[in-house]
């Protein structure tokens, strides 16, 4: 065994000699820092040192590939020096500095000390190293694991037909993804996009096995867990979810602030195709609630580190991208949905509000139900769901009343599809601003202010039509025929403060109540009250104008109004007459048509009323509506030739 050990120690000394040495000076190898894909004269010069000062064996080639890289490992770790596989300028100046003799070479190549031959890694040579017999491969110094002296028995010796310095395979022109920089994220929301990396395979199909994403908050202030703003991060291709990794396996691996936090997602096994493009995207999960009180370190970065991204060649060998810089990096903010601009609830009036008109209601005794008061949408933007617990409504009255409660009993407030009723008497608990008894003749109504709330959704992008209608008291003591009331939706938000006693929820339960979030509010018309006498609906109206150029000051038109009359407790007539003349002078329907403020002159005016239904009670001058009944008339009013100033006629109304 001995004899071996010294004839392989001989051979290796006759090969080191057998090289010839060619000084080189660090600038030999360029000013850039040499590393894989490099090529030119400079990698050349540094295979061609590689192989004068530790035996490498190494194709001059001038690509800087699998085998180069093994060799400045093992070159380095001889030398003492940081064994990365990059060629900069301590390792520029080790390979200059051992090239200035033949001799001084070979002993980067084995070592004796003593009795024992060492390996460039310090191993002994007695343990794993020998000299290749074969022919069929260039001379290489081989470990008896079959690997390669020069890369400390890690690497493969090149095969018959390739060169161990040839490039198996790389990741080029690793860069960014723009695009994603300066997102706003918000409540709930899944697979958000916030950081994106793209790559092409050259030499050999590439498969990305490992991608590392730091997290880093913006502000320098406070200490804030990124698990209070997204649960996951999950990595993408352009088609498929790669992988997923909750954020309880991060690494703070802050040391000063801001907060930083680390993910290793490994096992991606994403092919790449040789001469193809790929791309990763780093996709987050948001908490489906966000507390308020983290609003001030909700600003993050996210990046790729430098060596971010590891690669694997088909023979197995591994590298990772890109060098000492981060990859990519992007910004993003992660709000509340409230704050989001994304959610807000608006209340407007709907186009079947009550207009004013009179109620028949009892005289001594019993309420009357279902006195319809109020018409209103409730409107939520496509950005969230919004959920009202509590919901006011004010009510008003006028007249000789002295008091809401003098007239109203309970109001019911319907969306539809459920209903609530609140009673507003005396310390009811629906109640706020001042009750609606004693001598108040406004106040408003709480729906939801008791034991339970509303909890009524309006889903994300509808509009609900909601309406308020009365149980009215019979009219006795202080509330008399006459007496009206208005019922309305308060300003959702004004003052810097939403309405009174209003609560709103977006979808994950968080509050809403900024001005941006809540707008709009709606107000109903007079309701009166009667026990005798008529109560008058209106039923429809249209109305058309013609004029041949906005230059001429002749104008023609056609206006309809259809009206439903209620006889309450006697039989009444109404005239067949309709005319624009005062309506003091008797006998007739009447009804005004304005040019702007300025009534239309009578004289280009022609009318007409008729009945949907014709009874054997009417007379030639009257149509008949017996007590208790109601009857539906249309008065038909022609505009012919009416003169105005230019351009002057600008609507028409009753």
């Amino acid at each position: 065994m001995k004899k071996k050990f010294f004839a392989v120690a001989a051979l290796a000394f006759a090969l080191a000699f057998a090289v010839s040495a060619s000084a080189f000076s660090a600038s030999d190898f360029g000013s850039t820092t040499l590393k894989r894909g490099s090529t030119g004269q400079s990698v050349m010069n540094l295979q061609t040192q590689l192989n004068v000062c530790d035996a490498a064996n190494l194709t001059v080639d001038g690509s800087f590939g699998r085998g180069t890289q093994s060799a400045v490992i093992a070159f380095q770790t001889s030398k003492g020096l940081t064994a990365d596989g990059l060629a900069g300028n301590a390792t520029k100046a080790a390979l200059a500095a051992c090239g200035t003799t033949s001799s001084t070479s070979t002993t980067t190549t084995t070592t004796t000390t003593g009795s024992t031959a060492l390996c460039p890694n310090g191993m002994t040579l007695a343990s794993n190293c020998m000299t290749s017999p074969t022919a069929t491969a260039p001379a290489q110094s081989l470990c008896p694991n079959g690997m390669t002296l020069a890369s400390n028995c890690a690497a493969a010796p090149a095969t018959s037909g390739s060169t161990a310095s040839g490039i198996s395979g790389s990741l080029t022109n690793v860069n960014s993804i723009s695009g994603f920089s300066g997102l706003t994220l918000t409540a709930g929301q899944t697979d958000q996009k916030v950081l994106g990396a793209q790559f092409t395979a050259t030499g050999s199909d590439m498969k990305i096995d490992r991608i590392t994403v730091d997290f880093k908050r913006n502000s320098t202030t406070g200490y804030y867990q990124l698990s209070q703003y997204i649960n996951s991060v999950d990595i993408w291709n352009d088609t498929t979810k790669l992988a997923s990794i909750p954020v309880s396996a991060a690494s703070d691996i802050t040391t000063t602030s801001p907060d930083t936090f680390e993910f290793n997602i490994g096992g991606l096994n994403y092919d790449v195709p040789v001469g193809t493009t790929g791309h990763l995207y780093v996709a987050v999960n948001v908490n489906a609630s966000i507390d308020n009180g983290y609003a001030s370190g909700n600003a993050w970065t996210a990046s790729i580190p430098a060596n971010g991204l590891r690669a694997i060649e088909p023979d197995g060998y591994t590298s990772t991208y890109p060098g000492s810089t981060p990859l990519a990096t992007s910004t993003f903010t992660v709000n509340n949905l409230s704050s989001s601009g994304n959610v807000q609830l608006r209340a407007s009036i709907n186009a079947n509000n009550p207009l004013s008109y009179g109620q028949q209601v009892n005289s001594s005794t019993g309420n009357t139900d279902n006195v319809k008061l109020l018409a209103f949408d409730m409107y939520a933007k496509p950005g969230s769901d919004v959920t009202v617990r509590k919901f006011p409504i004010t009510l008003a009255v006028s007249g000789a009343a002295s008091s809401v409660d003098s007239v109203i009993n309970n109001l019911t407030l319907s969306n539809g599809s459920s209903s609530y009723t609140a009673n507003v008497g005396d310390n009811s608990s629906f109640v706020t601003n001042g009750d609606c008894s004693g001598t108040n003749t406004s106040c408003t109504v709480l729906f939801g202010a008791d034991s339970g709330v509303l909890n009524w959704t309006i889903p994300a992008g509808t509009t609900q039509t909601w309406t308020v209608s009365a149980s009215v008291k019979p009219i006795s003591g202080s509330f008399a025929e006459g007496d009206s009331v208005v019922a309305g939706v308060p300003a959702l938000f004004a003052g810097g403060v939403p309405a009174a006693g209003l609560d709103v929820q977006d979808s994950v339960g968080n509050p809403i109540n900024t001005s941006g979030s809540l707008t709009g509010g709606a107000t109903g018309n007079s309701v009166g009250f009667y026990v005798n006498g008529i109560t008058v609906t209106a039923a429809g109206q249209t109305a058309t104008i013609s004029q041949q150029a906005q230059s001429q000051t002749h104008q023609n038109g056609n206006f309809t109004l259809s009206f439903t009359v209620n006889a309450l407790n006697s039989s009444i007539y109404i005239p067949k007459s309709v005319s624009n003349a005062s309506p003091s002078t008797g006998g007739h329907v009447y009804y005004q048509l304005k040019n702007g403020v300025t009534a239309v002159d009578s004289a280009a005016l022609t009318s007409s009323i008729s009945s949907t239904t014709i009874l054997s009670s009417d007379t030639n001058t009257d149509f008949f509506v017996s007590a208790g009944s109601s009857r539906t008339f249309t008065v038909n009013v022609g505009l012919n030739n009416n003169v105005v100033a230019t351009g002057a006629f600008q609507s028409g109304s009753f």
